[in-house]
């Protein structure tokens, strides 16, 4: 395969075209409309690198931790990618039931995986509270990966391998000929090519339809904030994962605090539009103010929350799907037409391993796991409003 044009410059997109390079292809573009690559949602991510799903998810977060290591070390930079755990702790009985699944199942698959009593995690984590944590999960091998830095050093990589980028770029639609990718309409140009890859994030949906394609990946508001820098903050903390608490997640970000909470139900003021998402700059700001509400109202259980003062707020649009896997593969009905989407808010842990798969099957190399739950063609014959629904009910399933 010589000529692959990946339309998506975030940090899924980057990766597929860094390992489609790596595996052999001969000329790989990325096309982005933003100014940088990863301008849109992967500057608003939380930056972890964990366990989110079932075993083969778990092996993508496995592979993604050797990869961002290996990126941070070939950079020669210290870019903040590091092992810091994660920590899910249990605030009530119910809590409690569900951290012990979550033991069992991540247990499944993996080695890295403790469970810790109240006094335990307290100890490790000097921004909880005291006693109110009855128990918590530890992921050992969770990795902290800032991805201003990362999205740096992908960019870096992308141009010592000798891959095209063009910020600024909008792609259209893919041009087909009998059934078959010819090439790419940009806004600008036509880019003549013989496969494509949707990697397009919050636009993926809107980008397929336009060639017959039903990509099954709604985008959703999500924000974070970052607090002013705190001495009592340590670089050493682990990251924190509250699923009682509107998905509140902390973790220490520039001597500071970053955090994000999710809604218990998504309104419409958190929905976009399917067929044109806007820019992420120009996402509604009450989502930003109202989810920063939703995170303080735990500085019970984290009480820095309560204390350090707003330094930086982002927002993005995560795309998740109906089954909360992942959409990956060739679209049927259209030779060449590859799609990478639905990170159901875990781009930056799957990214890379998602990009290791798509290089292999569009290469003709063996992916080395069954890919059919992930097939493009799964959510087919179903509306803009069943899509919609369904995903927000994936969203949703993240809370206790």
């Amino acid at each position: 395969m010589r000529d692959v044009v990946v339309i998506g410059g975030g940090v899924i997109g980057a990766c597929c075209a860094l390992h489609l390079r790596e595996a052999g292809v001969r000329r790989v573009t990325v096309l982005d409309a933003g100014a940088m690559l990863g301008s849109q949602t992967t500057a608003a991510g939380a930056g972890f690198a964990a366990y989110w799903a079932g075993s083969l998810e778990g092996s993508l977060a496995d592979y993604a931790v050797d990869f961002y290591a290996r990126l941070q070390e070939e950079s020669g930079r210290n870019l903040g990618i590091r092992r810091s755990g994660l920590l899910l702790p249990a605030l009530s009985e119910r809590g409690l039931e569900v951290v012990r699944g979550l033991y069992e199942h991540e247990r499944s698959f993996s080695e890295h995986v403790e469970m810790l009593d109240g006094p335990a995690a307290e100890a490790l984590s000097p921004l909880l509270a005291q006693s109110k944590v009855r128990a918590a999960v530890l992921q050992t091998n969770a990795h902290r990966v800032p991805t201003g830095a990362m999205m740096g050093a992908l960019a870096r990589r992308l141009d010592a391998a000798g891959v095209d980028v063009r910020a600024g770029v909008r792609a259209v639609r893919a041009v087909t000929s009998r059934e078959r990718v010819t090439g790419v309409e940009t806004d600008a140009s036509t880019i003549a090519c013989g496969a494509v890859v949707n990697a397009a994030g919050a636009w993926a949906h809107a980008l397929g339809a336009r060639n017959g394609v039903t990509v099954g990946a709604v985008p959703l508001l999500e924000s974070r904030y970052v607090t002013e820098p705190s001495p009592v903050v340590s670089d050493d903390a682990p990251m924190l994962l509250f699923l009682e608490r509107n998905a509140l997640y902390v973790r220490p970000e520039r001597g500071g605090l970053l955090v994000g909470a999710i809604e218990s139900a998504v309104e419409a003021a958190s929905r976009v539009d399917l067929h044109d998402p806007p820019d992420a700059a120009a996402l509604p700001r009450h989502a930003v103010e109202h989810h920063e509400r939703l995170a303080r109202r735990s500085a019970d259980v984290v009480p820095l929350l309560g204390e350090l003062a707003t330094a930086a707020r982002a927002s993005g649009m995560p795309t998740f799907t109906p089954d909360g896997r992942h959409v990956l593969g060739e679209a049927p009905g259209l030779s060449g037409y590859h799609v990478v989407a639905g990170c159901n808010e875990s781009g930056v842990t799957h990214a890379p391993g998602l990009a290791r798969l798509l290089a292999a099957t569009m290469t003709g190399s063996d992916a080395g796991a069954d890919l059919s739950p992930y097939r493009v063609g799964r959510f087919d014959g179903m509306t803009d409003a069943q899509l919609g629904d369904a995903a927000a009910a994936t969203y949703l399933r993240r809370l206790v």
